[in-house]
């Protein structure tokens, strides 16, 4: 590759208002790991194309910004692609990538519908539809899709939409008999996952587990970083520096949120589904409020300025009501499982607030984490192994448990398998720890699935199941993979009652 750099020099200066070559300069660039050199080169291509540029040139300029990580300006040339090239296939999957990615799977949807309706029949499009279809659990609209696709032929992202449907369905080995006809390398998890799900439905556990692993593989494969422990290193980190309520702190006057918070897969979205159903409440269900709180007003878990405290609490409401709509006298359920390792920002923030601890067995959830195809973010990619589930989990809780050593906390702990089983008598005594009346629409959790419309959460297919315990005992099946990390989950699993 280094050789090609002194060709492409004498070139350019031959031709330096040629964009292919400064196009393939970026390419080269790109290779060798140069990504801001590869990036000028791009964009320094575009200009030069005059007024019909080639689609070429703006999928590779996106793909440097990509590496660097800046899928904002990444947007905005593939929205300057799309505005030269109307619905190009290729331009609009990538759109529909970067929306995704920042949990808009609206936009990615009107992307790739527009994008269908100008090239009616790609395959690549109604592979990503479908799944965006799926994703987003506008299930009449998925079925219509694979109905409309027929007989897929030997084309793979048809077949593999089709194999994801019957699973959907619940007809997993016919979905399995078709998965050779399934080759999509971008796509290489889903295969793996119902792989996995096929073996462990036939009690093939060893080959199951295998399989999940692959598919936690490739999602780690196919993202930008592969870094598996900034996230929890974080955590523990910030766990170290905690320190105890400051002494100027002042309390909130109003209404506060209350805080769902757990691990994630352990049933913190079933939760907030059933209280969902509550006419006086609002569900936030991962905002990123605090993520933005952090951002704007860094170190403020710490700050003895009340006044910027103020700030950010008004803000705080500003960022849930954009999202949410008016809250009024309602009150906000701020859902999410890693809001456990952030609680001094949210007592800063609203000393006292009643906090949900969602408990479920330390090898159920450690299990479930890591065989949930999560999307590969920064602190997603903790659950990349089954060891680094169990690791995370051991985080998150040890940053809990230091929180409540250190600040007076106002806590109720509610236990999943109880909530499944005795979900009436679990409701009573959270509403009553919230103060809100009874209603027996928190029991139907069903109509309140059915309402609230997209899920942002990898539970978004379970939700609109009516409850069961199948998952309950799940992981003892998986007991010989999951004994390595024991020593890491016991001492959870001593300190919460849970039998070994």
């Amino acid at each position: 590759m280094r050789d090609a750099f002194p060709k492409l020099d004498r070139a350019l200066k031959l031709a330096p208002g040629e964009p292919a070559l400064w196009d393939l300069l970026g390419f080269c660039h790109a290779r060798m790991g140069s990504l801001e050199q590869s990036s000028a080169s791009h964009c320094k291509a575009l200009p030069l194309s005059g007024d019909a540029p080639a689609v070429e040139l703006f999928l590779n300029f996106f793909s440097s910004l990509r590496l660097l990580k800046r899928l904002d300006l990444g947007e905005e040339v593939l929205r300057r692609g799309l505005n030269r090239y109307p619905g190009h296939y290729r331009l609009a999957i990538e759109q529909a990538g970067i929306f995704t990615a920042y949990g808009r799977l609206d936009l990615a949807r009107n992307t790739l519908e527009a994008s269908l309706a100008a090239s009616p029949g790609n395959p690549d499009l109604l592979f990503e539809l479908g799944f965006n279809y799926e994703r987003t659990n506008r299930l009449d609209e998925f079925d219509a899709l694979v109905s409309r696709i027929g007989d897929p032929g030997d084309i793979p992202q048809l077949n593999l939409l089709k194999a994801w449907h019957l699973r959907r369905i619940g007809r997993l080995p016919e979905a399995a008999a078709i998965l050779p006809k399934c080759n999509v390398p971008r796509a290489q998890a889903q295969v793996e996952q119902m792989k996995a799900e096929l073996a462990e439905q036939e009690d093939r556990i060893a080959e199951a587990f295998a399989h999940f692993a692959a598919m936690k593989a490739n999602i780690l494969a196919q993202s930008i970083e592969r870094d598996t422990d900034s996230y929890r290193t974080k955590v523990i980190e910030a766990t170290r520096a905690m320190r105890s309520r400051s002494k100027s702190a002042t309390a909130f006057e109003g209404r506060m949120p209350a805080f769902v918070v757990g691990s994630p897969r352990s049933g913190t979205t079933l939760l907030d589904t059933l209280l969902g159903g509550h006419p006086d409440v609002v569900v936030a269900e991962e905002l990123p409020m605090r993520e933005r709180i952090e951002e704007e007003f860094p170190g403020l878990e710490s700050s003895t300025d009340n006044d910027r405290v103020e700030a950010a609490r008004r803000r705080y409401f500003e960022i849930a009501e954009l999202a949410c709509g008016p809250i009024g006298e309602r009150l906000l359920v701020d859902k999410h499982p890693l809001h456990t390792a952030t609680i001094p920002l949210l007592d800063r923030l609203f000393p006292g607030a009643p906090i949900v601890l969602v408990e479920r067995h330390p090898c159920a959830v450690t299990l479930s984490c890591f065989t949930t195809p999560f999307q590969s973010n920064r602190s997603m990619r903790s659950y990349s192994t089954l060891e680094g589930s169990a690791l995370t989990y051991d985080a998150l809780f040890g940053s809990f448990a230091r929180a409540r050593e250190l600040l007076p906390l106002n806590v109720h702990e509610i236990r999943y398998e109880r909530m499944i089983v005795e979900t009436q008598t679990e409701l009573r005594a959270l509403l009553d720890f919230l103060g809100l009346e009874w209603t027996d629409a928190v029991l139907d959790h069903q109509a309140s699935a059915a309402k609230r419309g997209q899920v942002n959460t990898a539970s978004y297919a379970q939700i609109h199941q009516p409850l069961h315990t199948n998952a309950k005992e799940r992981w003892r099946k998986f007991a010989a993979h999951i004994e390595p990390v024991m020593p890491i989950l016991r001492p959870w699993i001593d300190r919460m009652g849970y039998e070994p």
